[in-house]
């Protein structure tokens, strides 16, 4: 699966929504980072290790949210990349007697 940050200007131009969806993608890692920082207890690395309190708890599931909508954000990518390649861009835009 691609990373969001490797995005070309072709793909950018054919799919702007990808520019959005990277910045989403940059906040999730930031959010993942902070908690993570300032739960030092979710650090170990253990996905079985209990949080000790419930703010704790909630940012463990804040994270997991987080890194599974990640995942569907690159599957997202993939997708609308491979779809780019099979349609032709002029068959991607509606007639302009349709607005």
């Amino acid at each position: 699966m691609r990373s969001l940050t490797d995005l070309t200007p072709t793909e950018l131009g054919d799919n702007p929504e990808l520019g959005v969806l990277q910045v989403l993608d940059r906040v999730l890692d930031i959010t993942r980072f902070v908690l993570t920082a300032a739960h030092p207890q979710l650090r170990s690395g253990d996905p079985s290790a209990d949080p000790i309190d419930l703010e704790a708890f909630a940012a463990r599931n804040v994270i997991i949210a987080a890194h599974a909508l990640q995942e569907v954000l690159g599957l997202y990518r993939d997708a609308t990349s491979a779809e780019s390649r099979w349609i032709r861009p002029a068959a991607r835009h509606p007639p302009d007697d349709e607005f």
